[in-house]
């Protein structure tokens, strides 16, 4: 029994390791003045590698089938805040040596390593100028001492450089269409989509590339999103009030009604509903409605998180997350909404914020 045990063991082995590769990632930290625990993420919801920043160093060695994009970060092992703060470093991981050399913090860290490394390091440094801009303006905001008008000025300021940035972004993705670094930027773009942005850099991508599961699954993301754009009609679905009483959005015809994405678990969705209750009671006697649509897939929390924000409007969820409702409208991340008018065409997409209610009002007497 040993023997064949042995024999079928031998025989399945090659096929374990098939495709992997070994990395390494060596790492220093000069002069850091706490102690530290460091992170190595993974993609694929496995759970982190952790280590020990001592005296000074610290690595990082395991079995990869694909170079892919990740983070490493440091948190104080001794800090008596609830959050203790966090500095990181993305970087490729590939094949063979991943260095990294940084003073103090991993915060300006120095990457060296293979090609996609060498690929990403070249498109940091095209954006180097627009993140120290963004570093400067974020640390303005967060200054208390500075009035809510000036924070709102600052805000606009730090928006404007979104321009420029996809612009470098775009700019690297023709240079290198083939780079799995110029897909992740395609990607990253494709978490909340607009295809006339999105689709002209996902068509300078290789073919090779846009043979991947994920990007044949955001293409057909982006031609949903194209049935979506602002002059289309919304696409009708049904969902359940908390009572089981089922709801169609076609209902709304003849009103202006706001369509909201959310769930109780998403943090910036729970943040907009103060703005969301502002426009409700301005708009409410002018025909104007708002569509509550949870992407929850548990009954508690969820009627908790309306009755905890007192939402006056009504919801509706069929507990299944993003598999049915949200596939239809291809969401893969909330916040989202739509505005429609009276017809149930979409004349408004994704407005949000202190300005939410005169971006309504102004769509609603265009």
């Amino acid at each position: 029994m040993r023997i064949l045990f042995l024999m079928i063991l031998i025989q399945c082995f090659p096929f374990l390791t098939v495709g992997q590769k070994t990395f390494v990632v060596k790492g220093t930290i000069l002069n850091s003045s706490v102690p530290v625990k460091v992170f190595l993420m993974y993609r694929n919801g496995q759970a982190p590698d952790s280590t020990l920043l001592i005296n000074g160093s610290f690595s990082f060695k395991g079995k990869i089938t694909n170079p892919f994009k990740t983070s490493i970060y440091t948190q104080e092992l001794n800090s008596k805040e609830q959050y203790p703060k966090r500095e990181y470093v993305e970087l490729y991981i590939d094949e063979g040596l991943t260095e990294i050399t940084a003073l103090k913090s991993l915060k300006n860290a120095v990457v060296k390593g293979g090609r996609l490394q060498n690929e990403f390091n070249e498109l940091q440094d095209s954006l180097s100028w627009i993140r120290q801009t963004y570093d400067h303006l974020s640390a303005l905001i967060r200054t208390k001492e500075i009035d809510d008008t000036t924070k709102r000025r600052l805000r606009a300021s730090y928006k404007s450089f979104y321009g420029p940035f996809d612009s470098i972004e775009n700019r690297f993705i023709a240079n290198h269409t083939s780079s799995v670094v110029s897909w992740d930027i395609v990607a990253n773009r494709g978490i909340i989509i607009d295809p006339d942005e999105l689709e002209p850099i996902f068509n300078m991508l290789s073919e090779d590339l846009k043979k991947k599961p994920a990007a044949v699954d955001l293409k057909e993301r982006i031609e949903t999103a194209k049935k979506l754009r602002i002059g289309n009609t919304a696409i009708d679905f049904t969902s359940f009030t908390p009572e089981g009483k089922e709801v169609s959005l076609s209902s709304f015809k003849g009103k202006y009604v706001l369509v909201d994405f959310w769930a109780s678990w998403c943090g910036p969705c729970r943040a907009e509903n103060p703005y969301m209750i502002k426009a409700y009671a301005s708009l409410k006697g002018d025909n104007f409605e708002i569509f509550g649509v949870s992407l929850d897939d548990d009954r508690i929390p969820w009627l908790k998180a309306v009755a905890d924000d007192k939402l006056p409007w009504m919801q509706v969820s069929d507990l299944k997350g993003f598999s049915t409702v949200a596939k239809t409208y291809g969401i893969r991340a909330i916040p989202q909404n739509l505005l429609l008018d009276p017809q149930g065409k979409i004349i408004g997409i994704n407005l949000r914020g202190e300005t939410l209610t005169e971006e309504v009002r102004k769509r609603m007497v265009q």
